[in-house]
């Protein structure tokens, strides 16, 4: 070969240094071979695949030792075509969702699963918003993760500066189905790499409840509605508030059901006289939604309610966060004037 520079269309990477290597023998796998070959430098071969995917390098006017030259006739092209795997650069756990960001726009299909901590997401069922892609980020409802709380990340605590000085725990993250756009995945990558781990963070934070009393209101006694927005799933099962994600727990289901409401929550006038909720109030009912993180309080208010009431956890705390044991919240709501 008579060494050239090509020309390039829809290339953006630097290609430099092009070299030709004449009967090369084997193949990158090892399989024997003979060929001719031209080598040149890739500035960033990572942009080169993502970013110059059917890119072409036109060889014409390269000639062969005996003369021959290339021309436009022979069709002397190559067309740059990325066989690449998605890689992770980003990827958190917030208590609500997995964010993962990948270095290229990605693609999901029915079936694909994602690990963390060796916990195995429910695969994808092609459909619905537990799983949704935006470009090159894959958000997964932290609920597709059977158990993950933060203890699962173990890896190790340090800062990082995405996500500011605080230190977060890290866990192994495996993605191995999550495919580009060109269908290329570490599952069917080539050179013996199939299977790269990337260290996830839990930004999850402090548990914590925001509360919506604008239903608790001293101008109109009468049926009364108190929200609180948890930013954790809450802890159900034995011994909890409730059993399940999803559930009512009502005056009027019986003794048991009162019980509940009351050793959890009370009522405390203005004057701080503390009482049972389902004294104060009739058709006491409290439920939680099916993610576990909303709790609505219904009631009906016989009685004049004063500025000042209020409804509130009894201590010791009654709601624990799901994702962090450790972590207890106390809720209240006062009346509005």
């Amino acid at each position: 070969f008579v060494s050239i520079t090509p020309a390039t269309t829809n290339v953006s990477t630097a290609l430099t240094n092009w070299t030709e290597n004449n009967d090369v023998a084997y193949d990158s796998n090892g399989v024997a071979n003979n060929v001719d070959l031209i080598n040149m430098d890739v500035a960033d071969v990572i942009a080169f695949a993502n970013d110059d995917s059917f890119g072409v390098i036109d060889y014409a006017g390269i000639s062969d030792n005996a003369g021959n030259v290339a021309d436009a006739d022979t069709n002397a092209k190559v067309v740059v075509l990325d066989q690449m795997p998605p890689m992770v650069t980003k990827a958190y756990f917030d208590g609500t969702d997995v964010v993962i960001t990948f270095n290229e726009d990605i693609a999901i299909t029915a079936g694909n699963t994602v690990s963390i901590a060796g916990i195995i997401s429910t695969p994808y069922s092609g459909a619905g918003t537990l799983w949704t892609v935006a470009g090159n980020v894959l958000t997964i409802d932290a609920g597709q993760f059977p158990g993950l709380t933060v203890a699962n990340f173990a890896l190790g605590d340090y800062a990082e500066t995405a996500y500011g000085p605080t230190d977060y725990g890290h866990a192994k993250l495996r993605f191995r189905d999550i495919s580009d756009l060109s269908g290329n995945n570490w599952v069917n990558a080539g050179g013996g790499t199939t299977d790269p781990r990337f260290a996830i963070v839990e930004t999850i934070g402090s548990f914590a409840a925001v509360v919506d009393n604008s239903g608790f209101d001293t101008v109109t006694p009468g049926n009364g509605n108190i929200v609180w927005t948890f930013n954790h799933p809450v802890r159900v099962g034995a011994g909890e508030l409730f059993n399940s994600c999803g559930l009512t727990v009502a005056e009027n289901n019986g003794a048991a059901d009162v019980a509940l409401i009351d050793n959890n929550l009370e009522y405390v006038d203005s004057a701080n006289a503390a009482s049972s909720l389902t004294g104060q109030y009739t058709d006491v009912a409290i439920s939680l939604d099916s993610t576990c993180k909303i709790m609505t309080l219904t009631f009906i208010s016989p009685n004049a309610i004063a500025s000042g009431d209020t409804v509130r956890s009894l201590v010791p705390a009654v709601f624990t966060s799901a994702i962090d044991p450790t972590q207890n919240e106390t809720v209240s709501a006062v009346a509005n004037n």
